[in-house]
């Protein structure tokens, strides 16, 4: 297996609802590089609410310009480490209103 100096650590949940705290997900990266990554989230019929490729966006629980619903939602994310080594992670993420 090959060492690598990074990390990805995934939220469980996230609260958009103005309050200025934990009010956008995303994955808190460290050692990734900006090239090939891509970040995806899903509802639960598997239809795609937010993609991006910038490693500093996040999701702020929009989908065509409104609030999702409270609940689960999928994501997926998937780059390379600057070591070089790929990684694919796909959990859930919890939003809260």
């Amino acid at each position: 297996m090959v060492e690598h100096a990074g990390s990805i650590i995934i939220p469980t949940g996230f609260t958009p609802n103005g309050n200025d705290l934990n009010e956008t997900f995303k994955p808190i990266l460290t050692g990734v590089s900006e090239k090939n990554y891509v970040f995806k989230i899903f509802n639960h019929w598997g239809e795609k609410l937010y993609e991006t490729n910038d490693i500093s966006e996040s999701w702020d629980g929009i989908f065509k310009g409104k609030p999702v619903q409270q609940g689960v939602y999928l994501w997926l994310i998937e780059g390379v480490f600057l070591s070089g080594e790929t990684f694919d992670r796909h959990g859930n993420i919890t939003l809260l209103r």
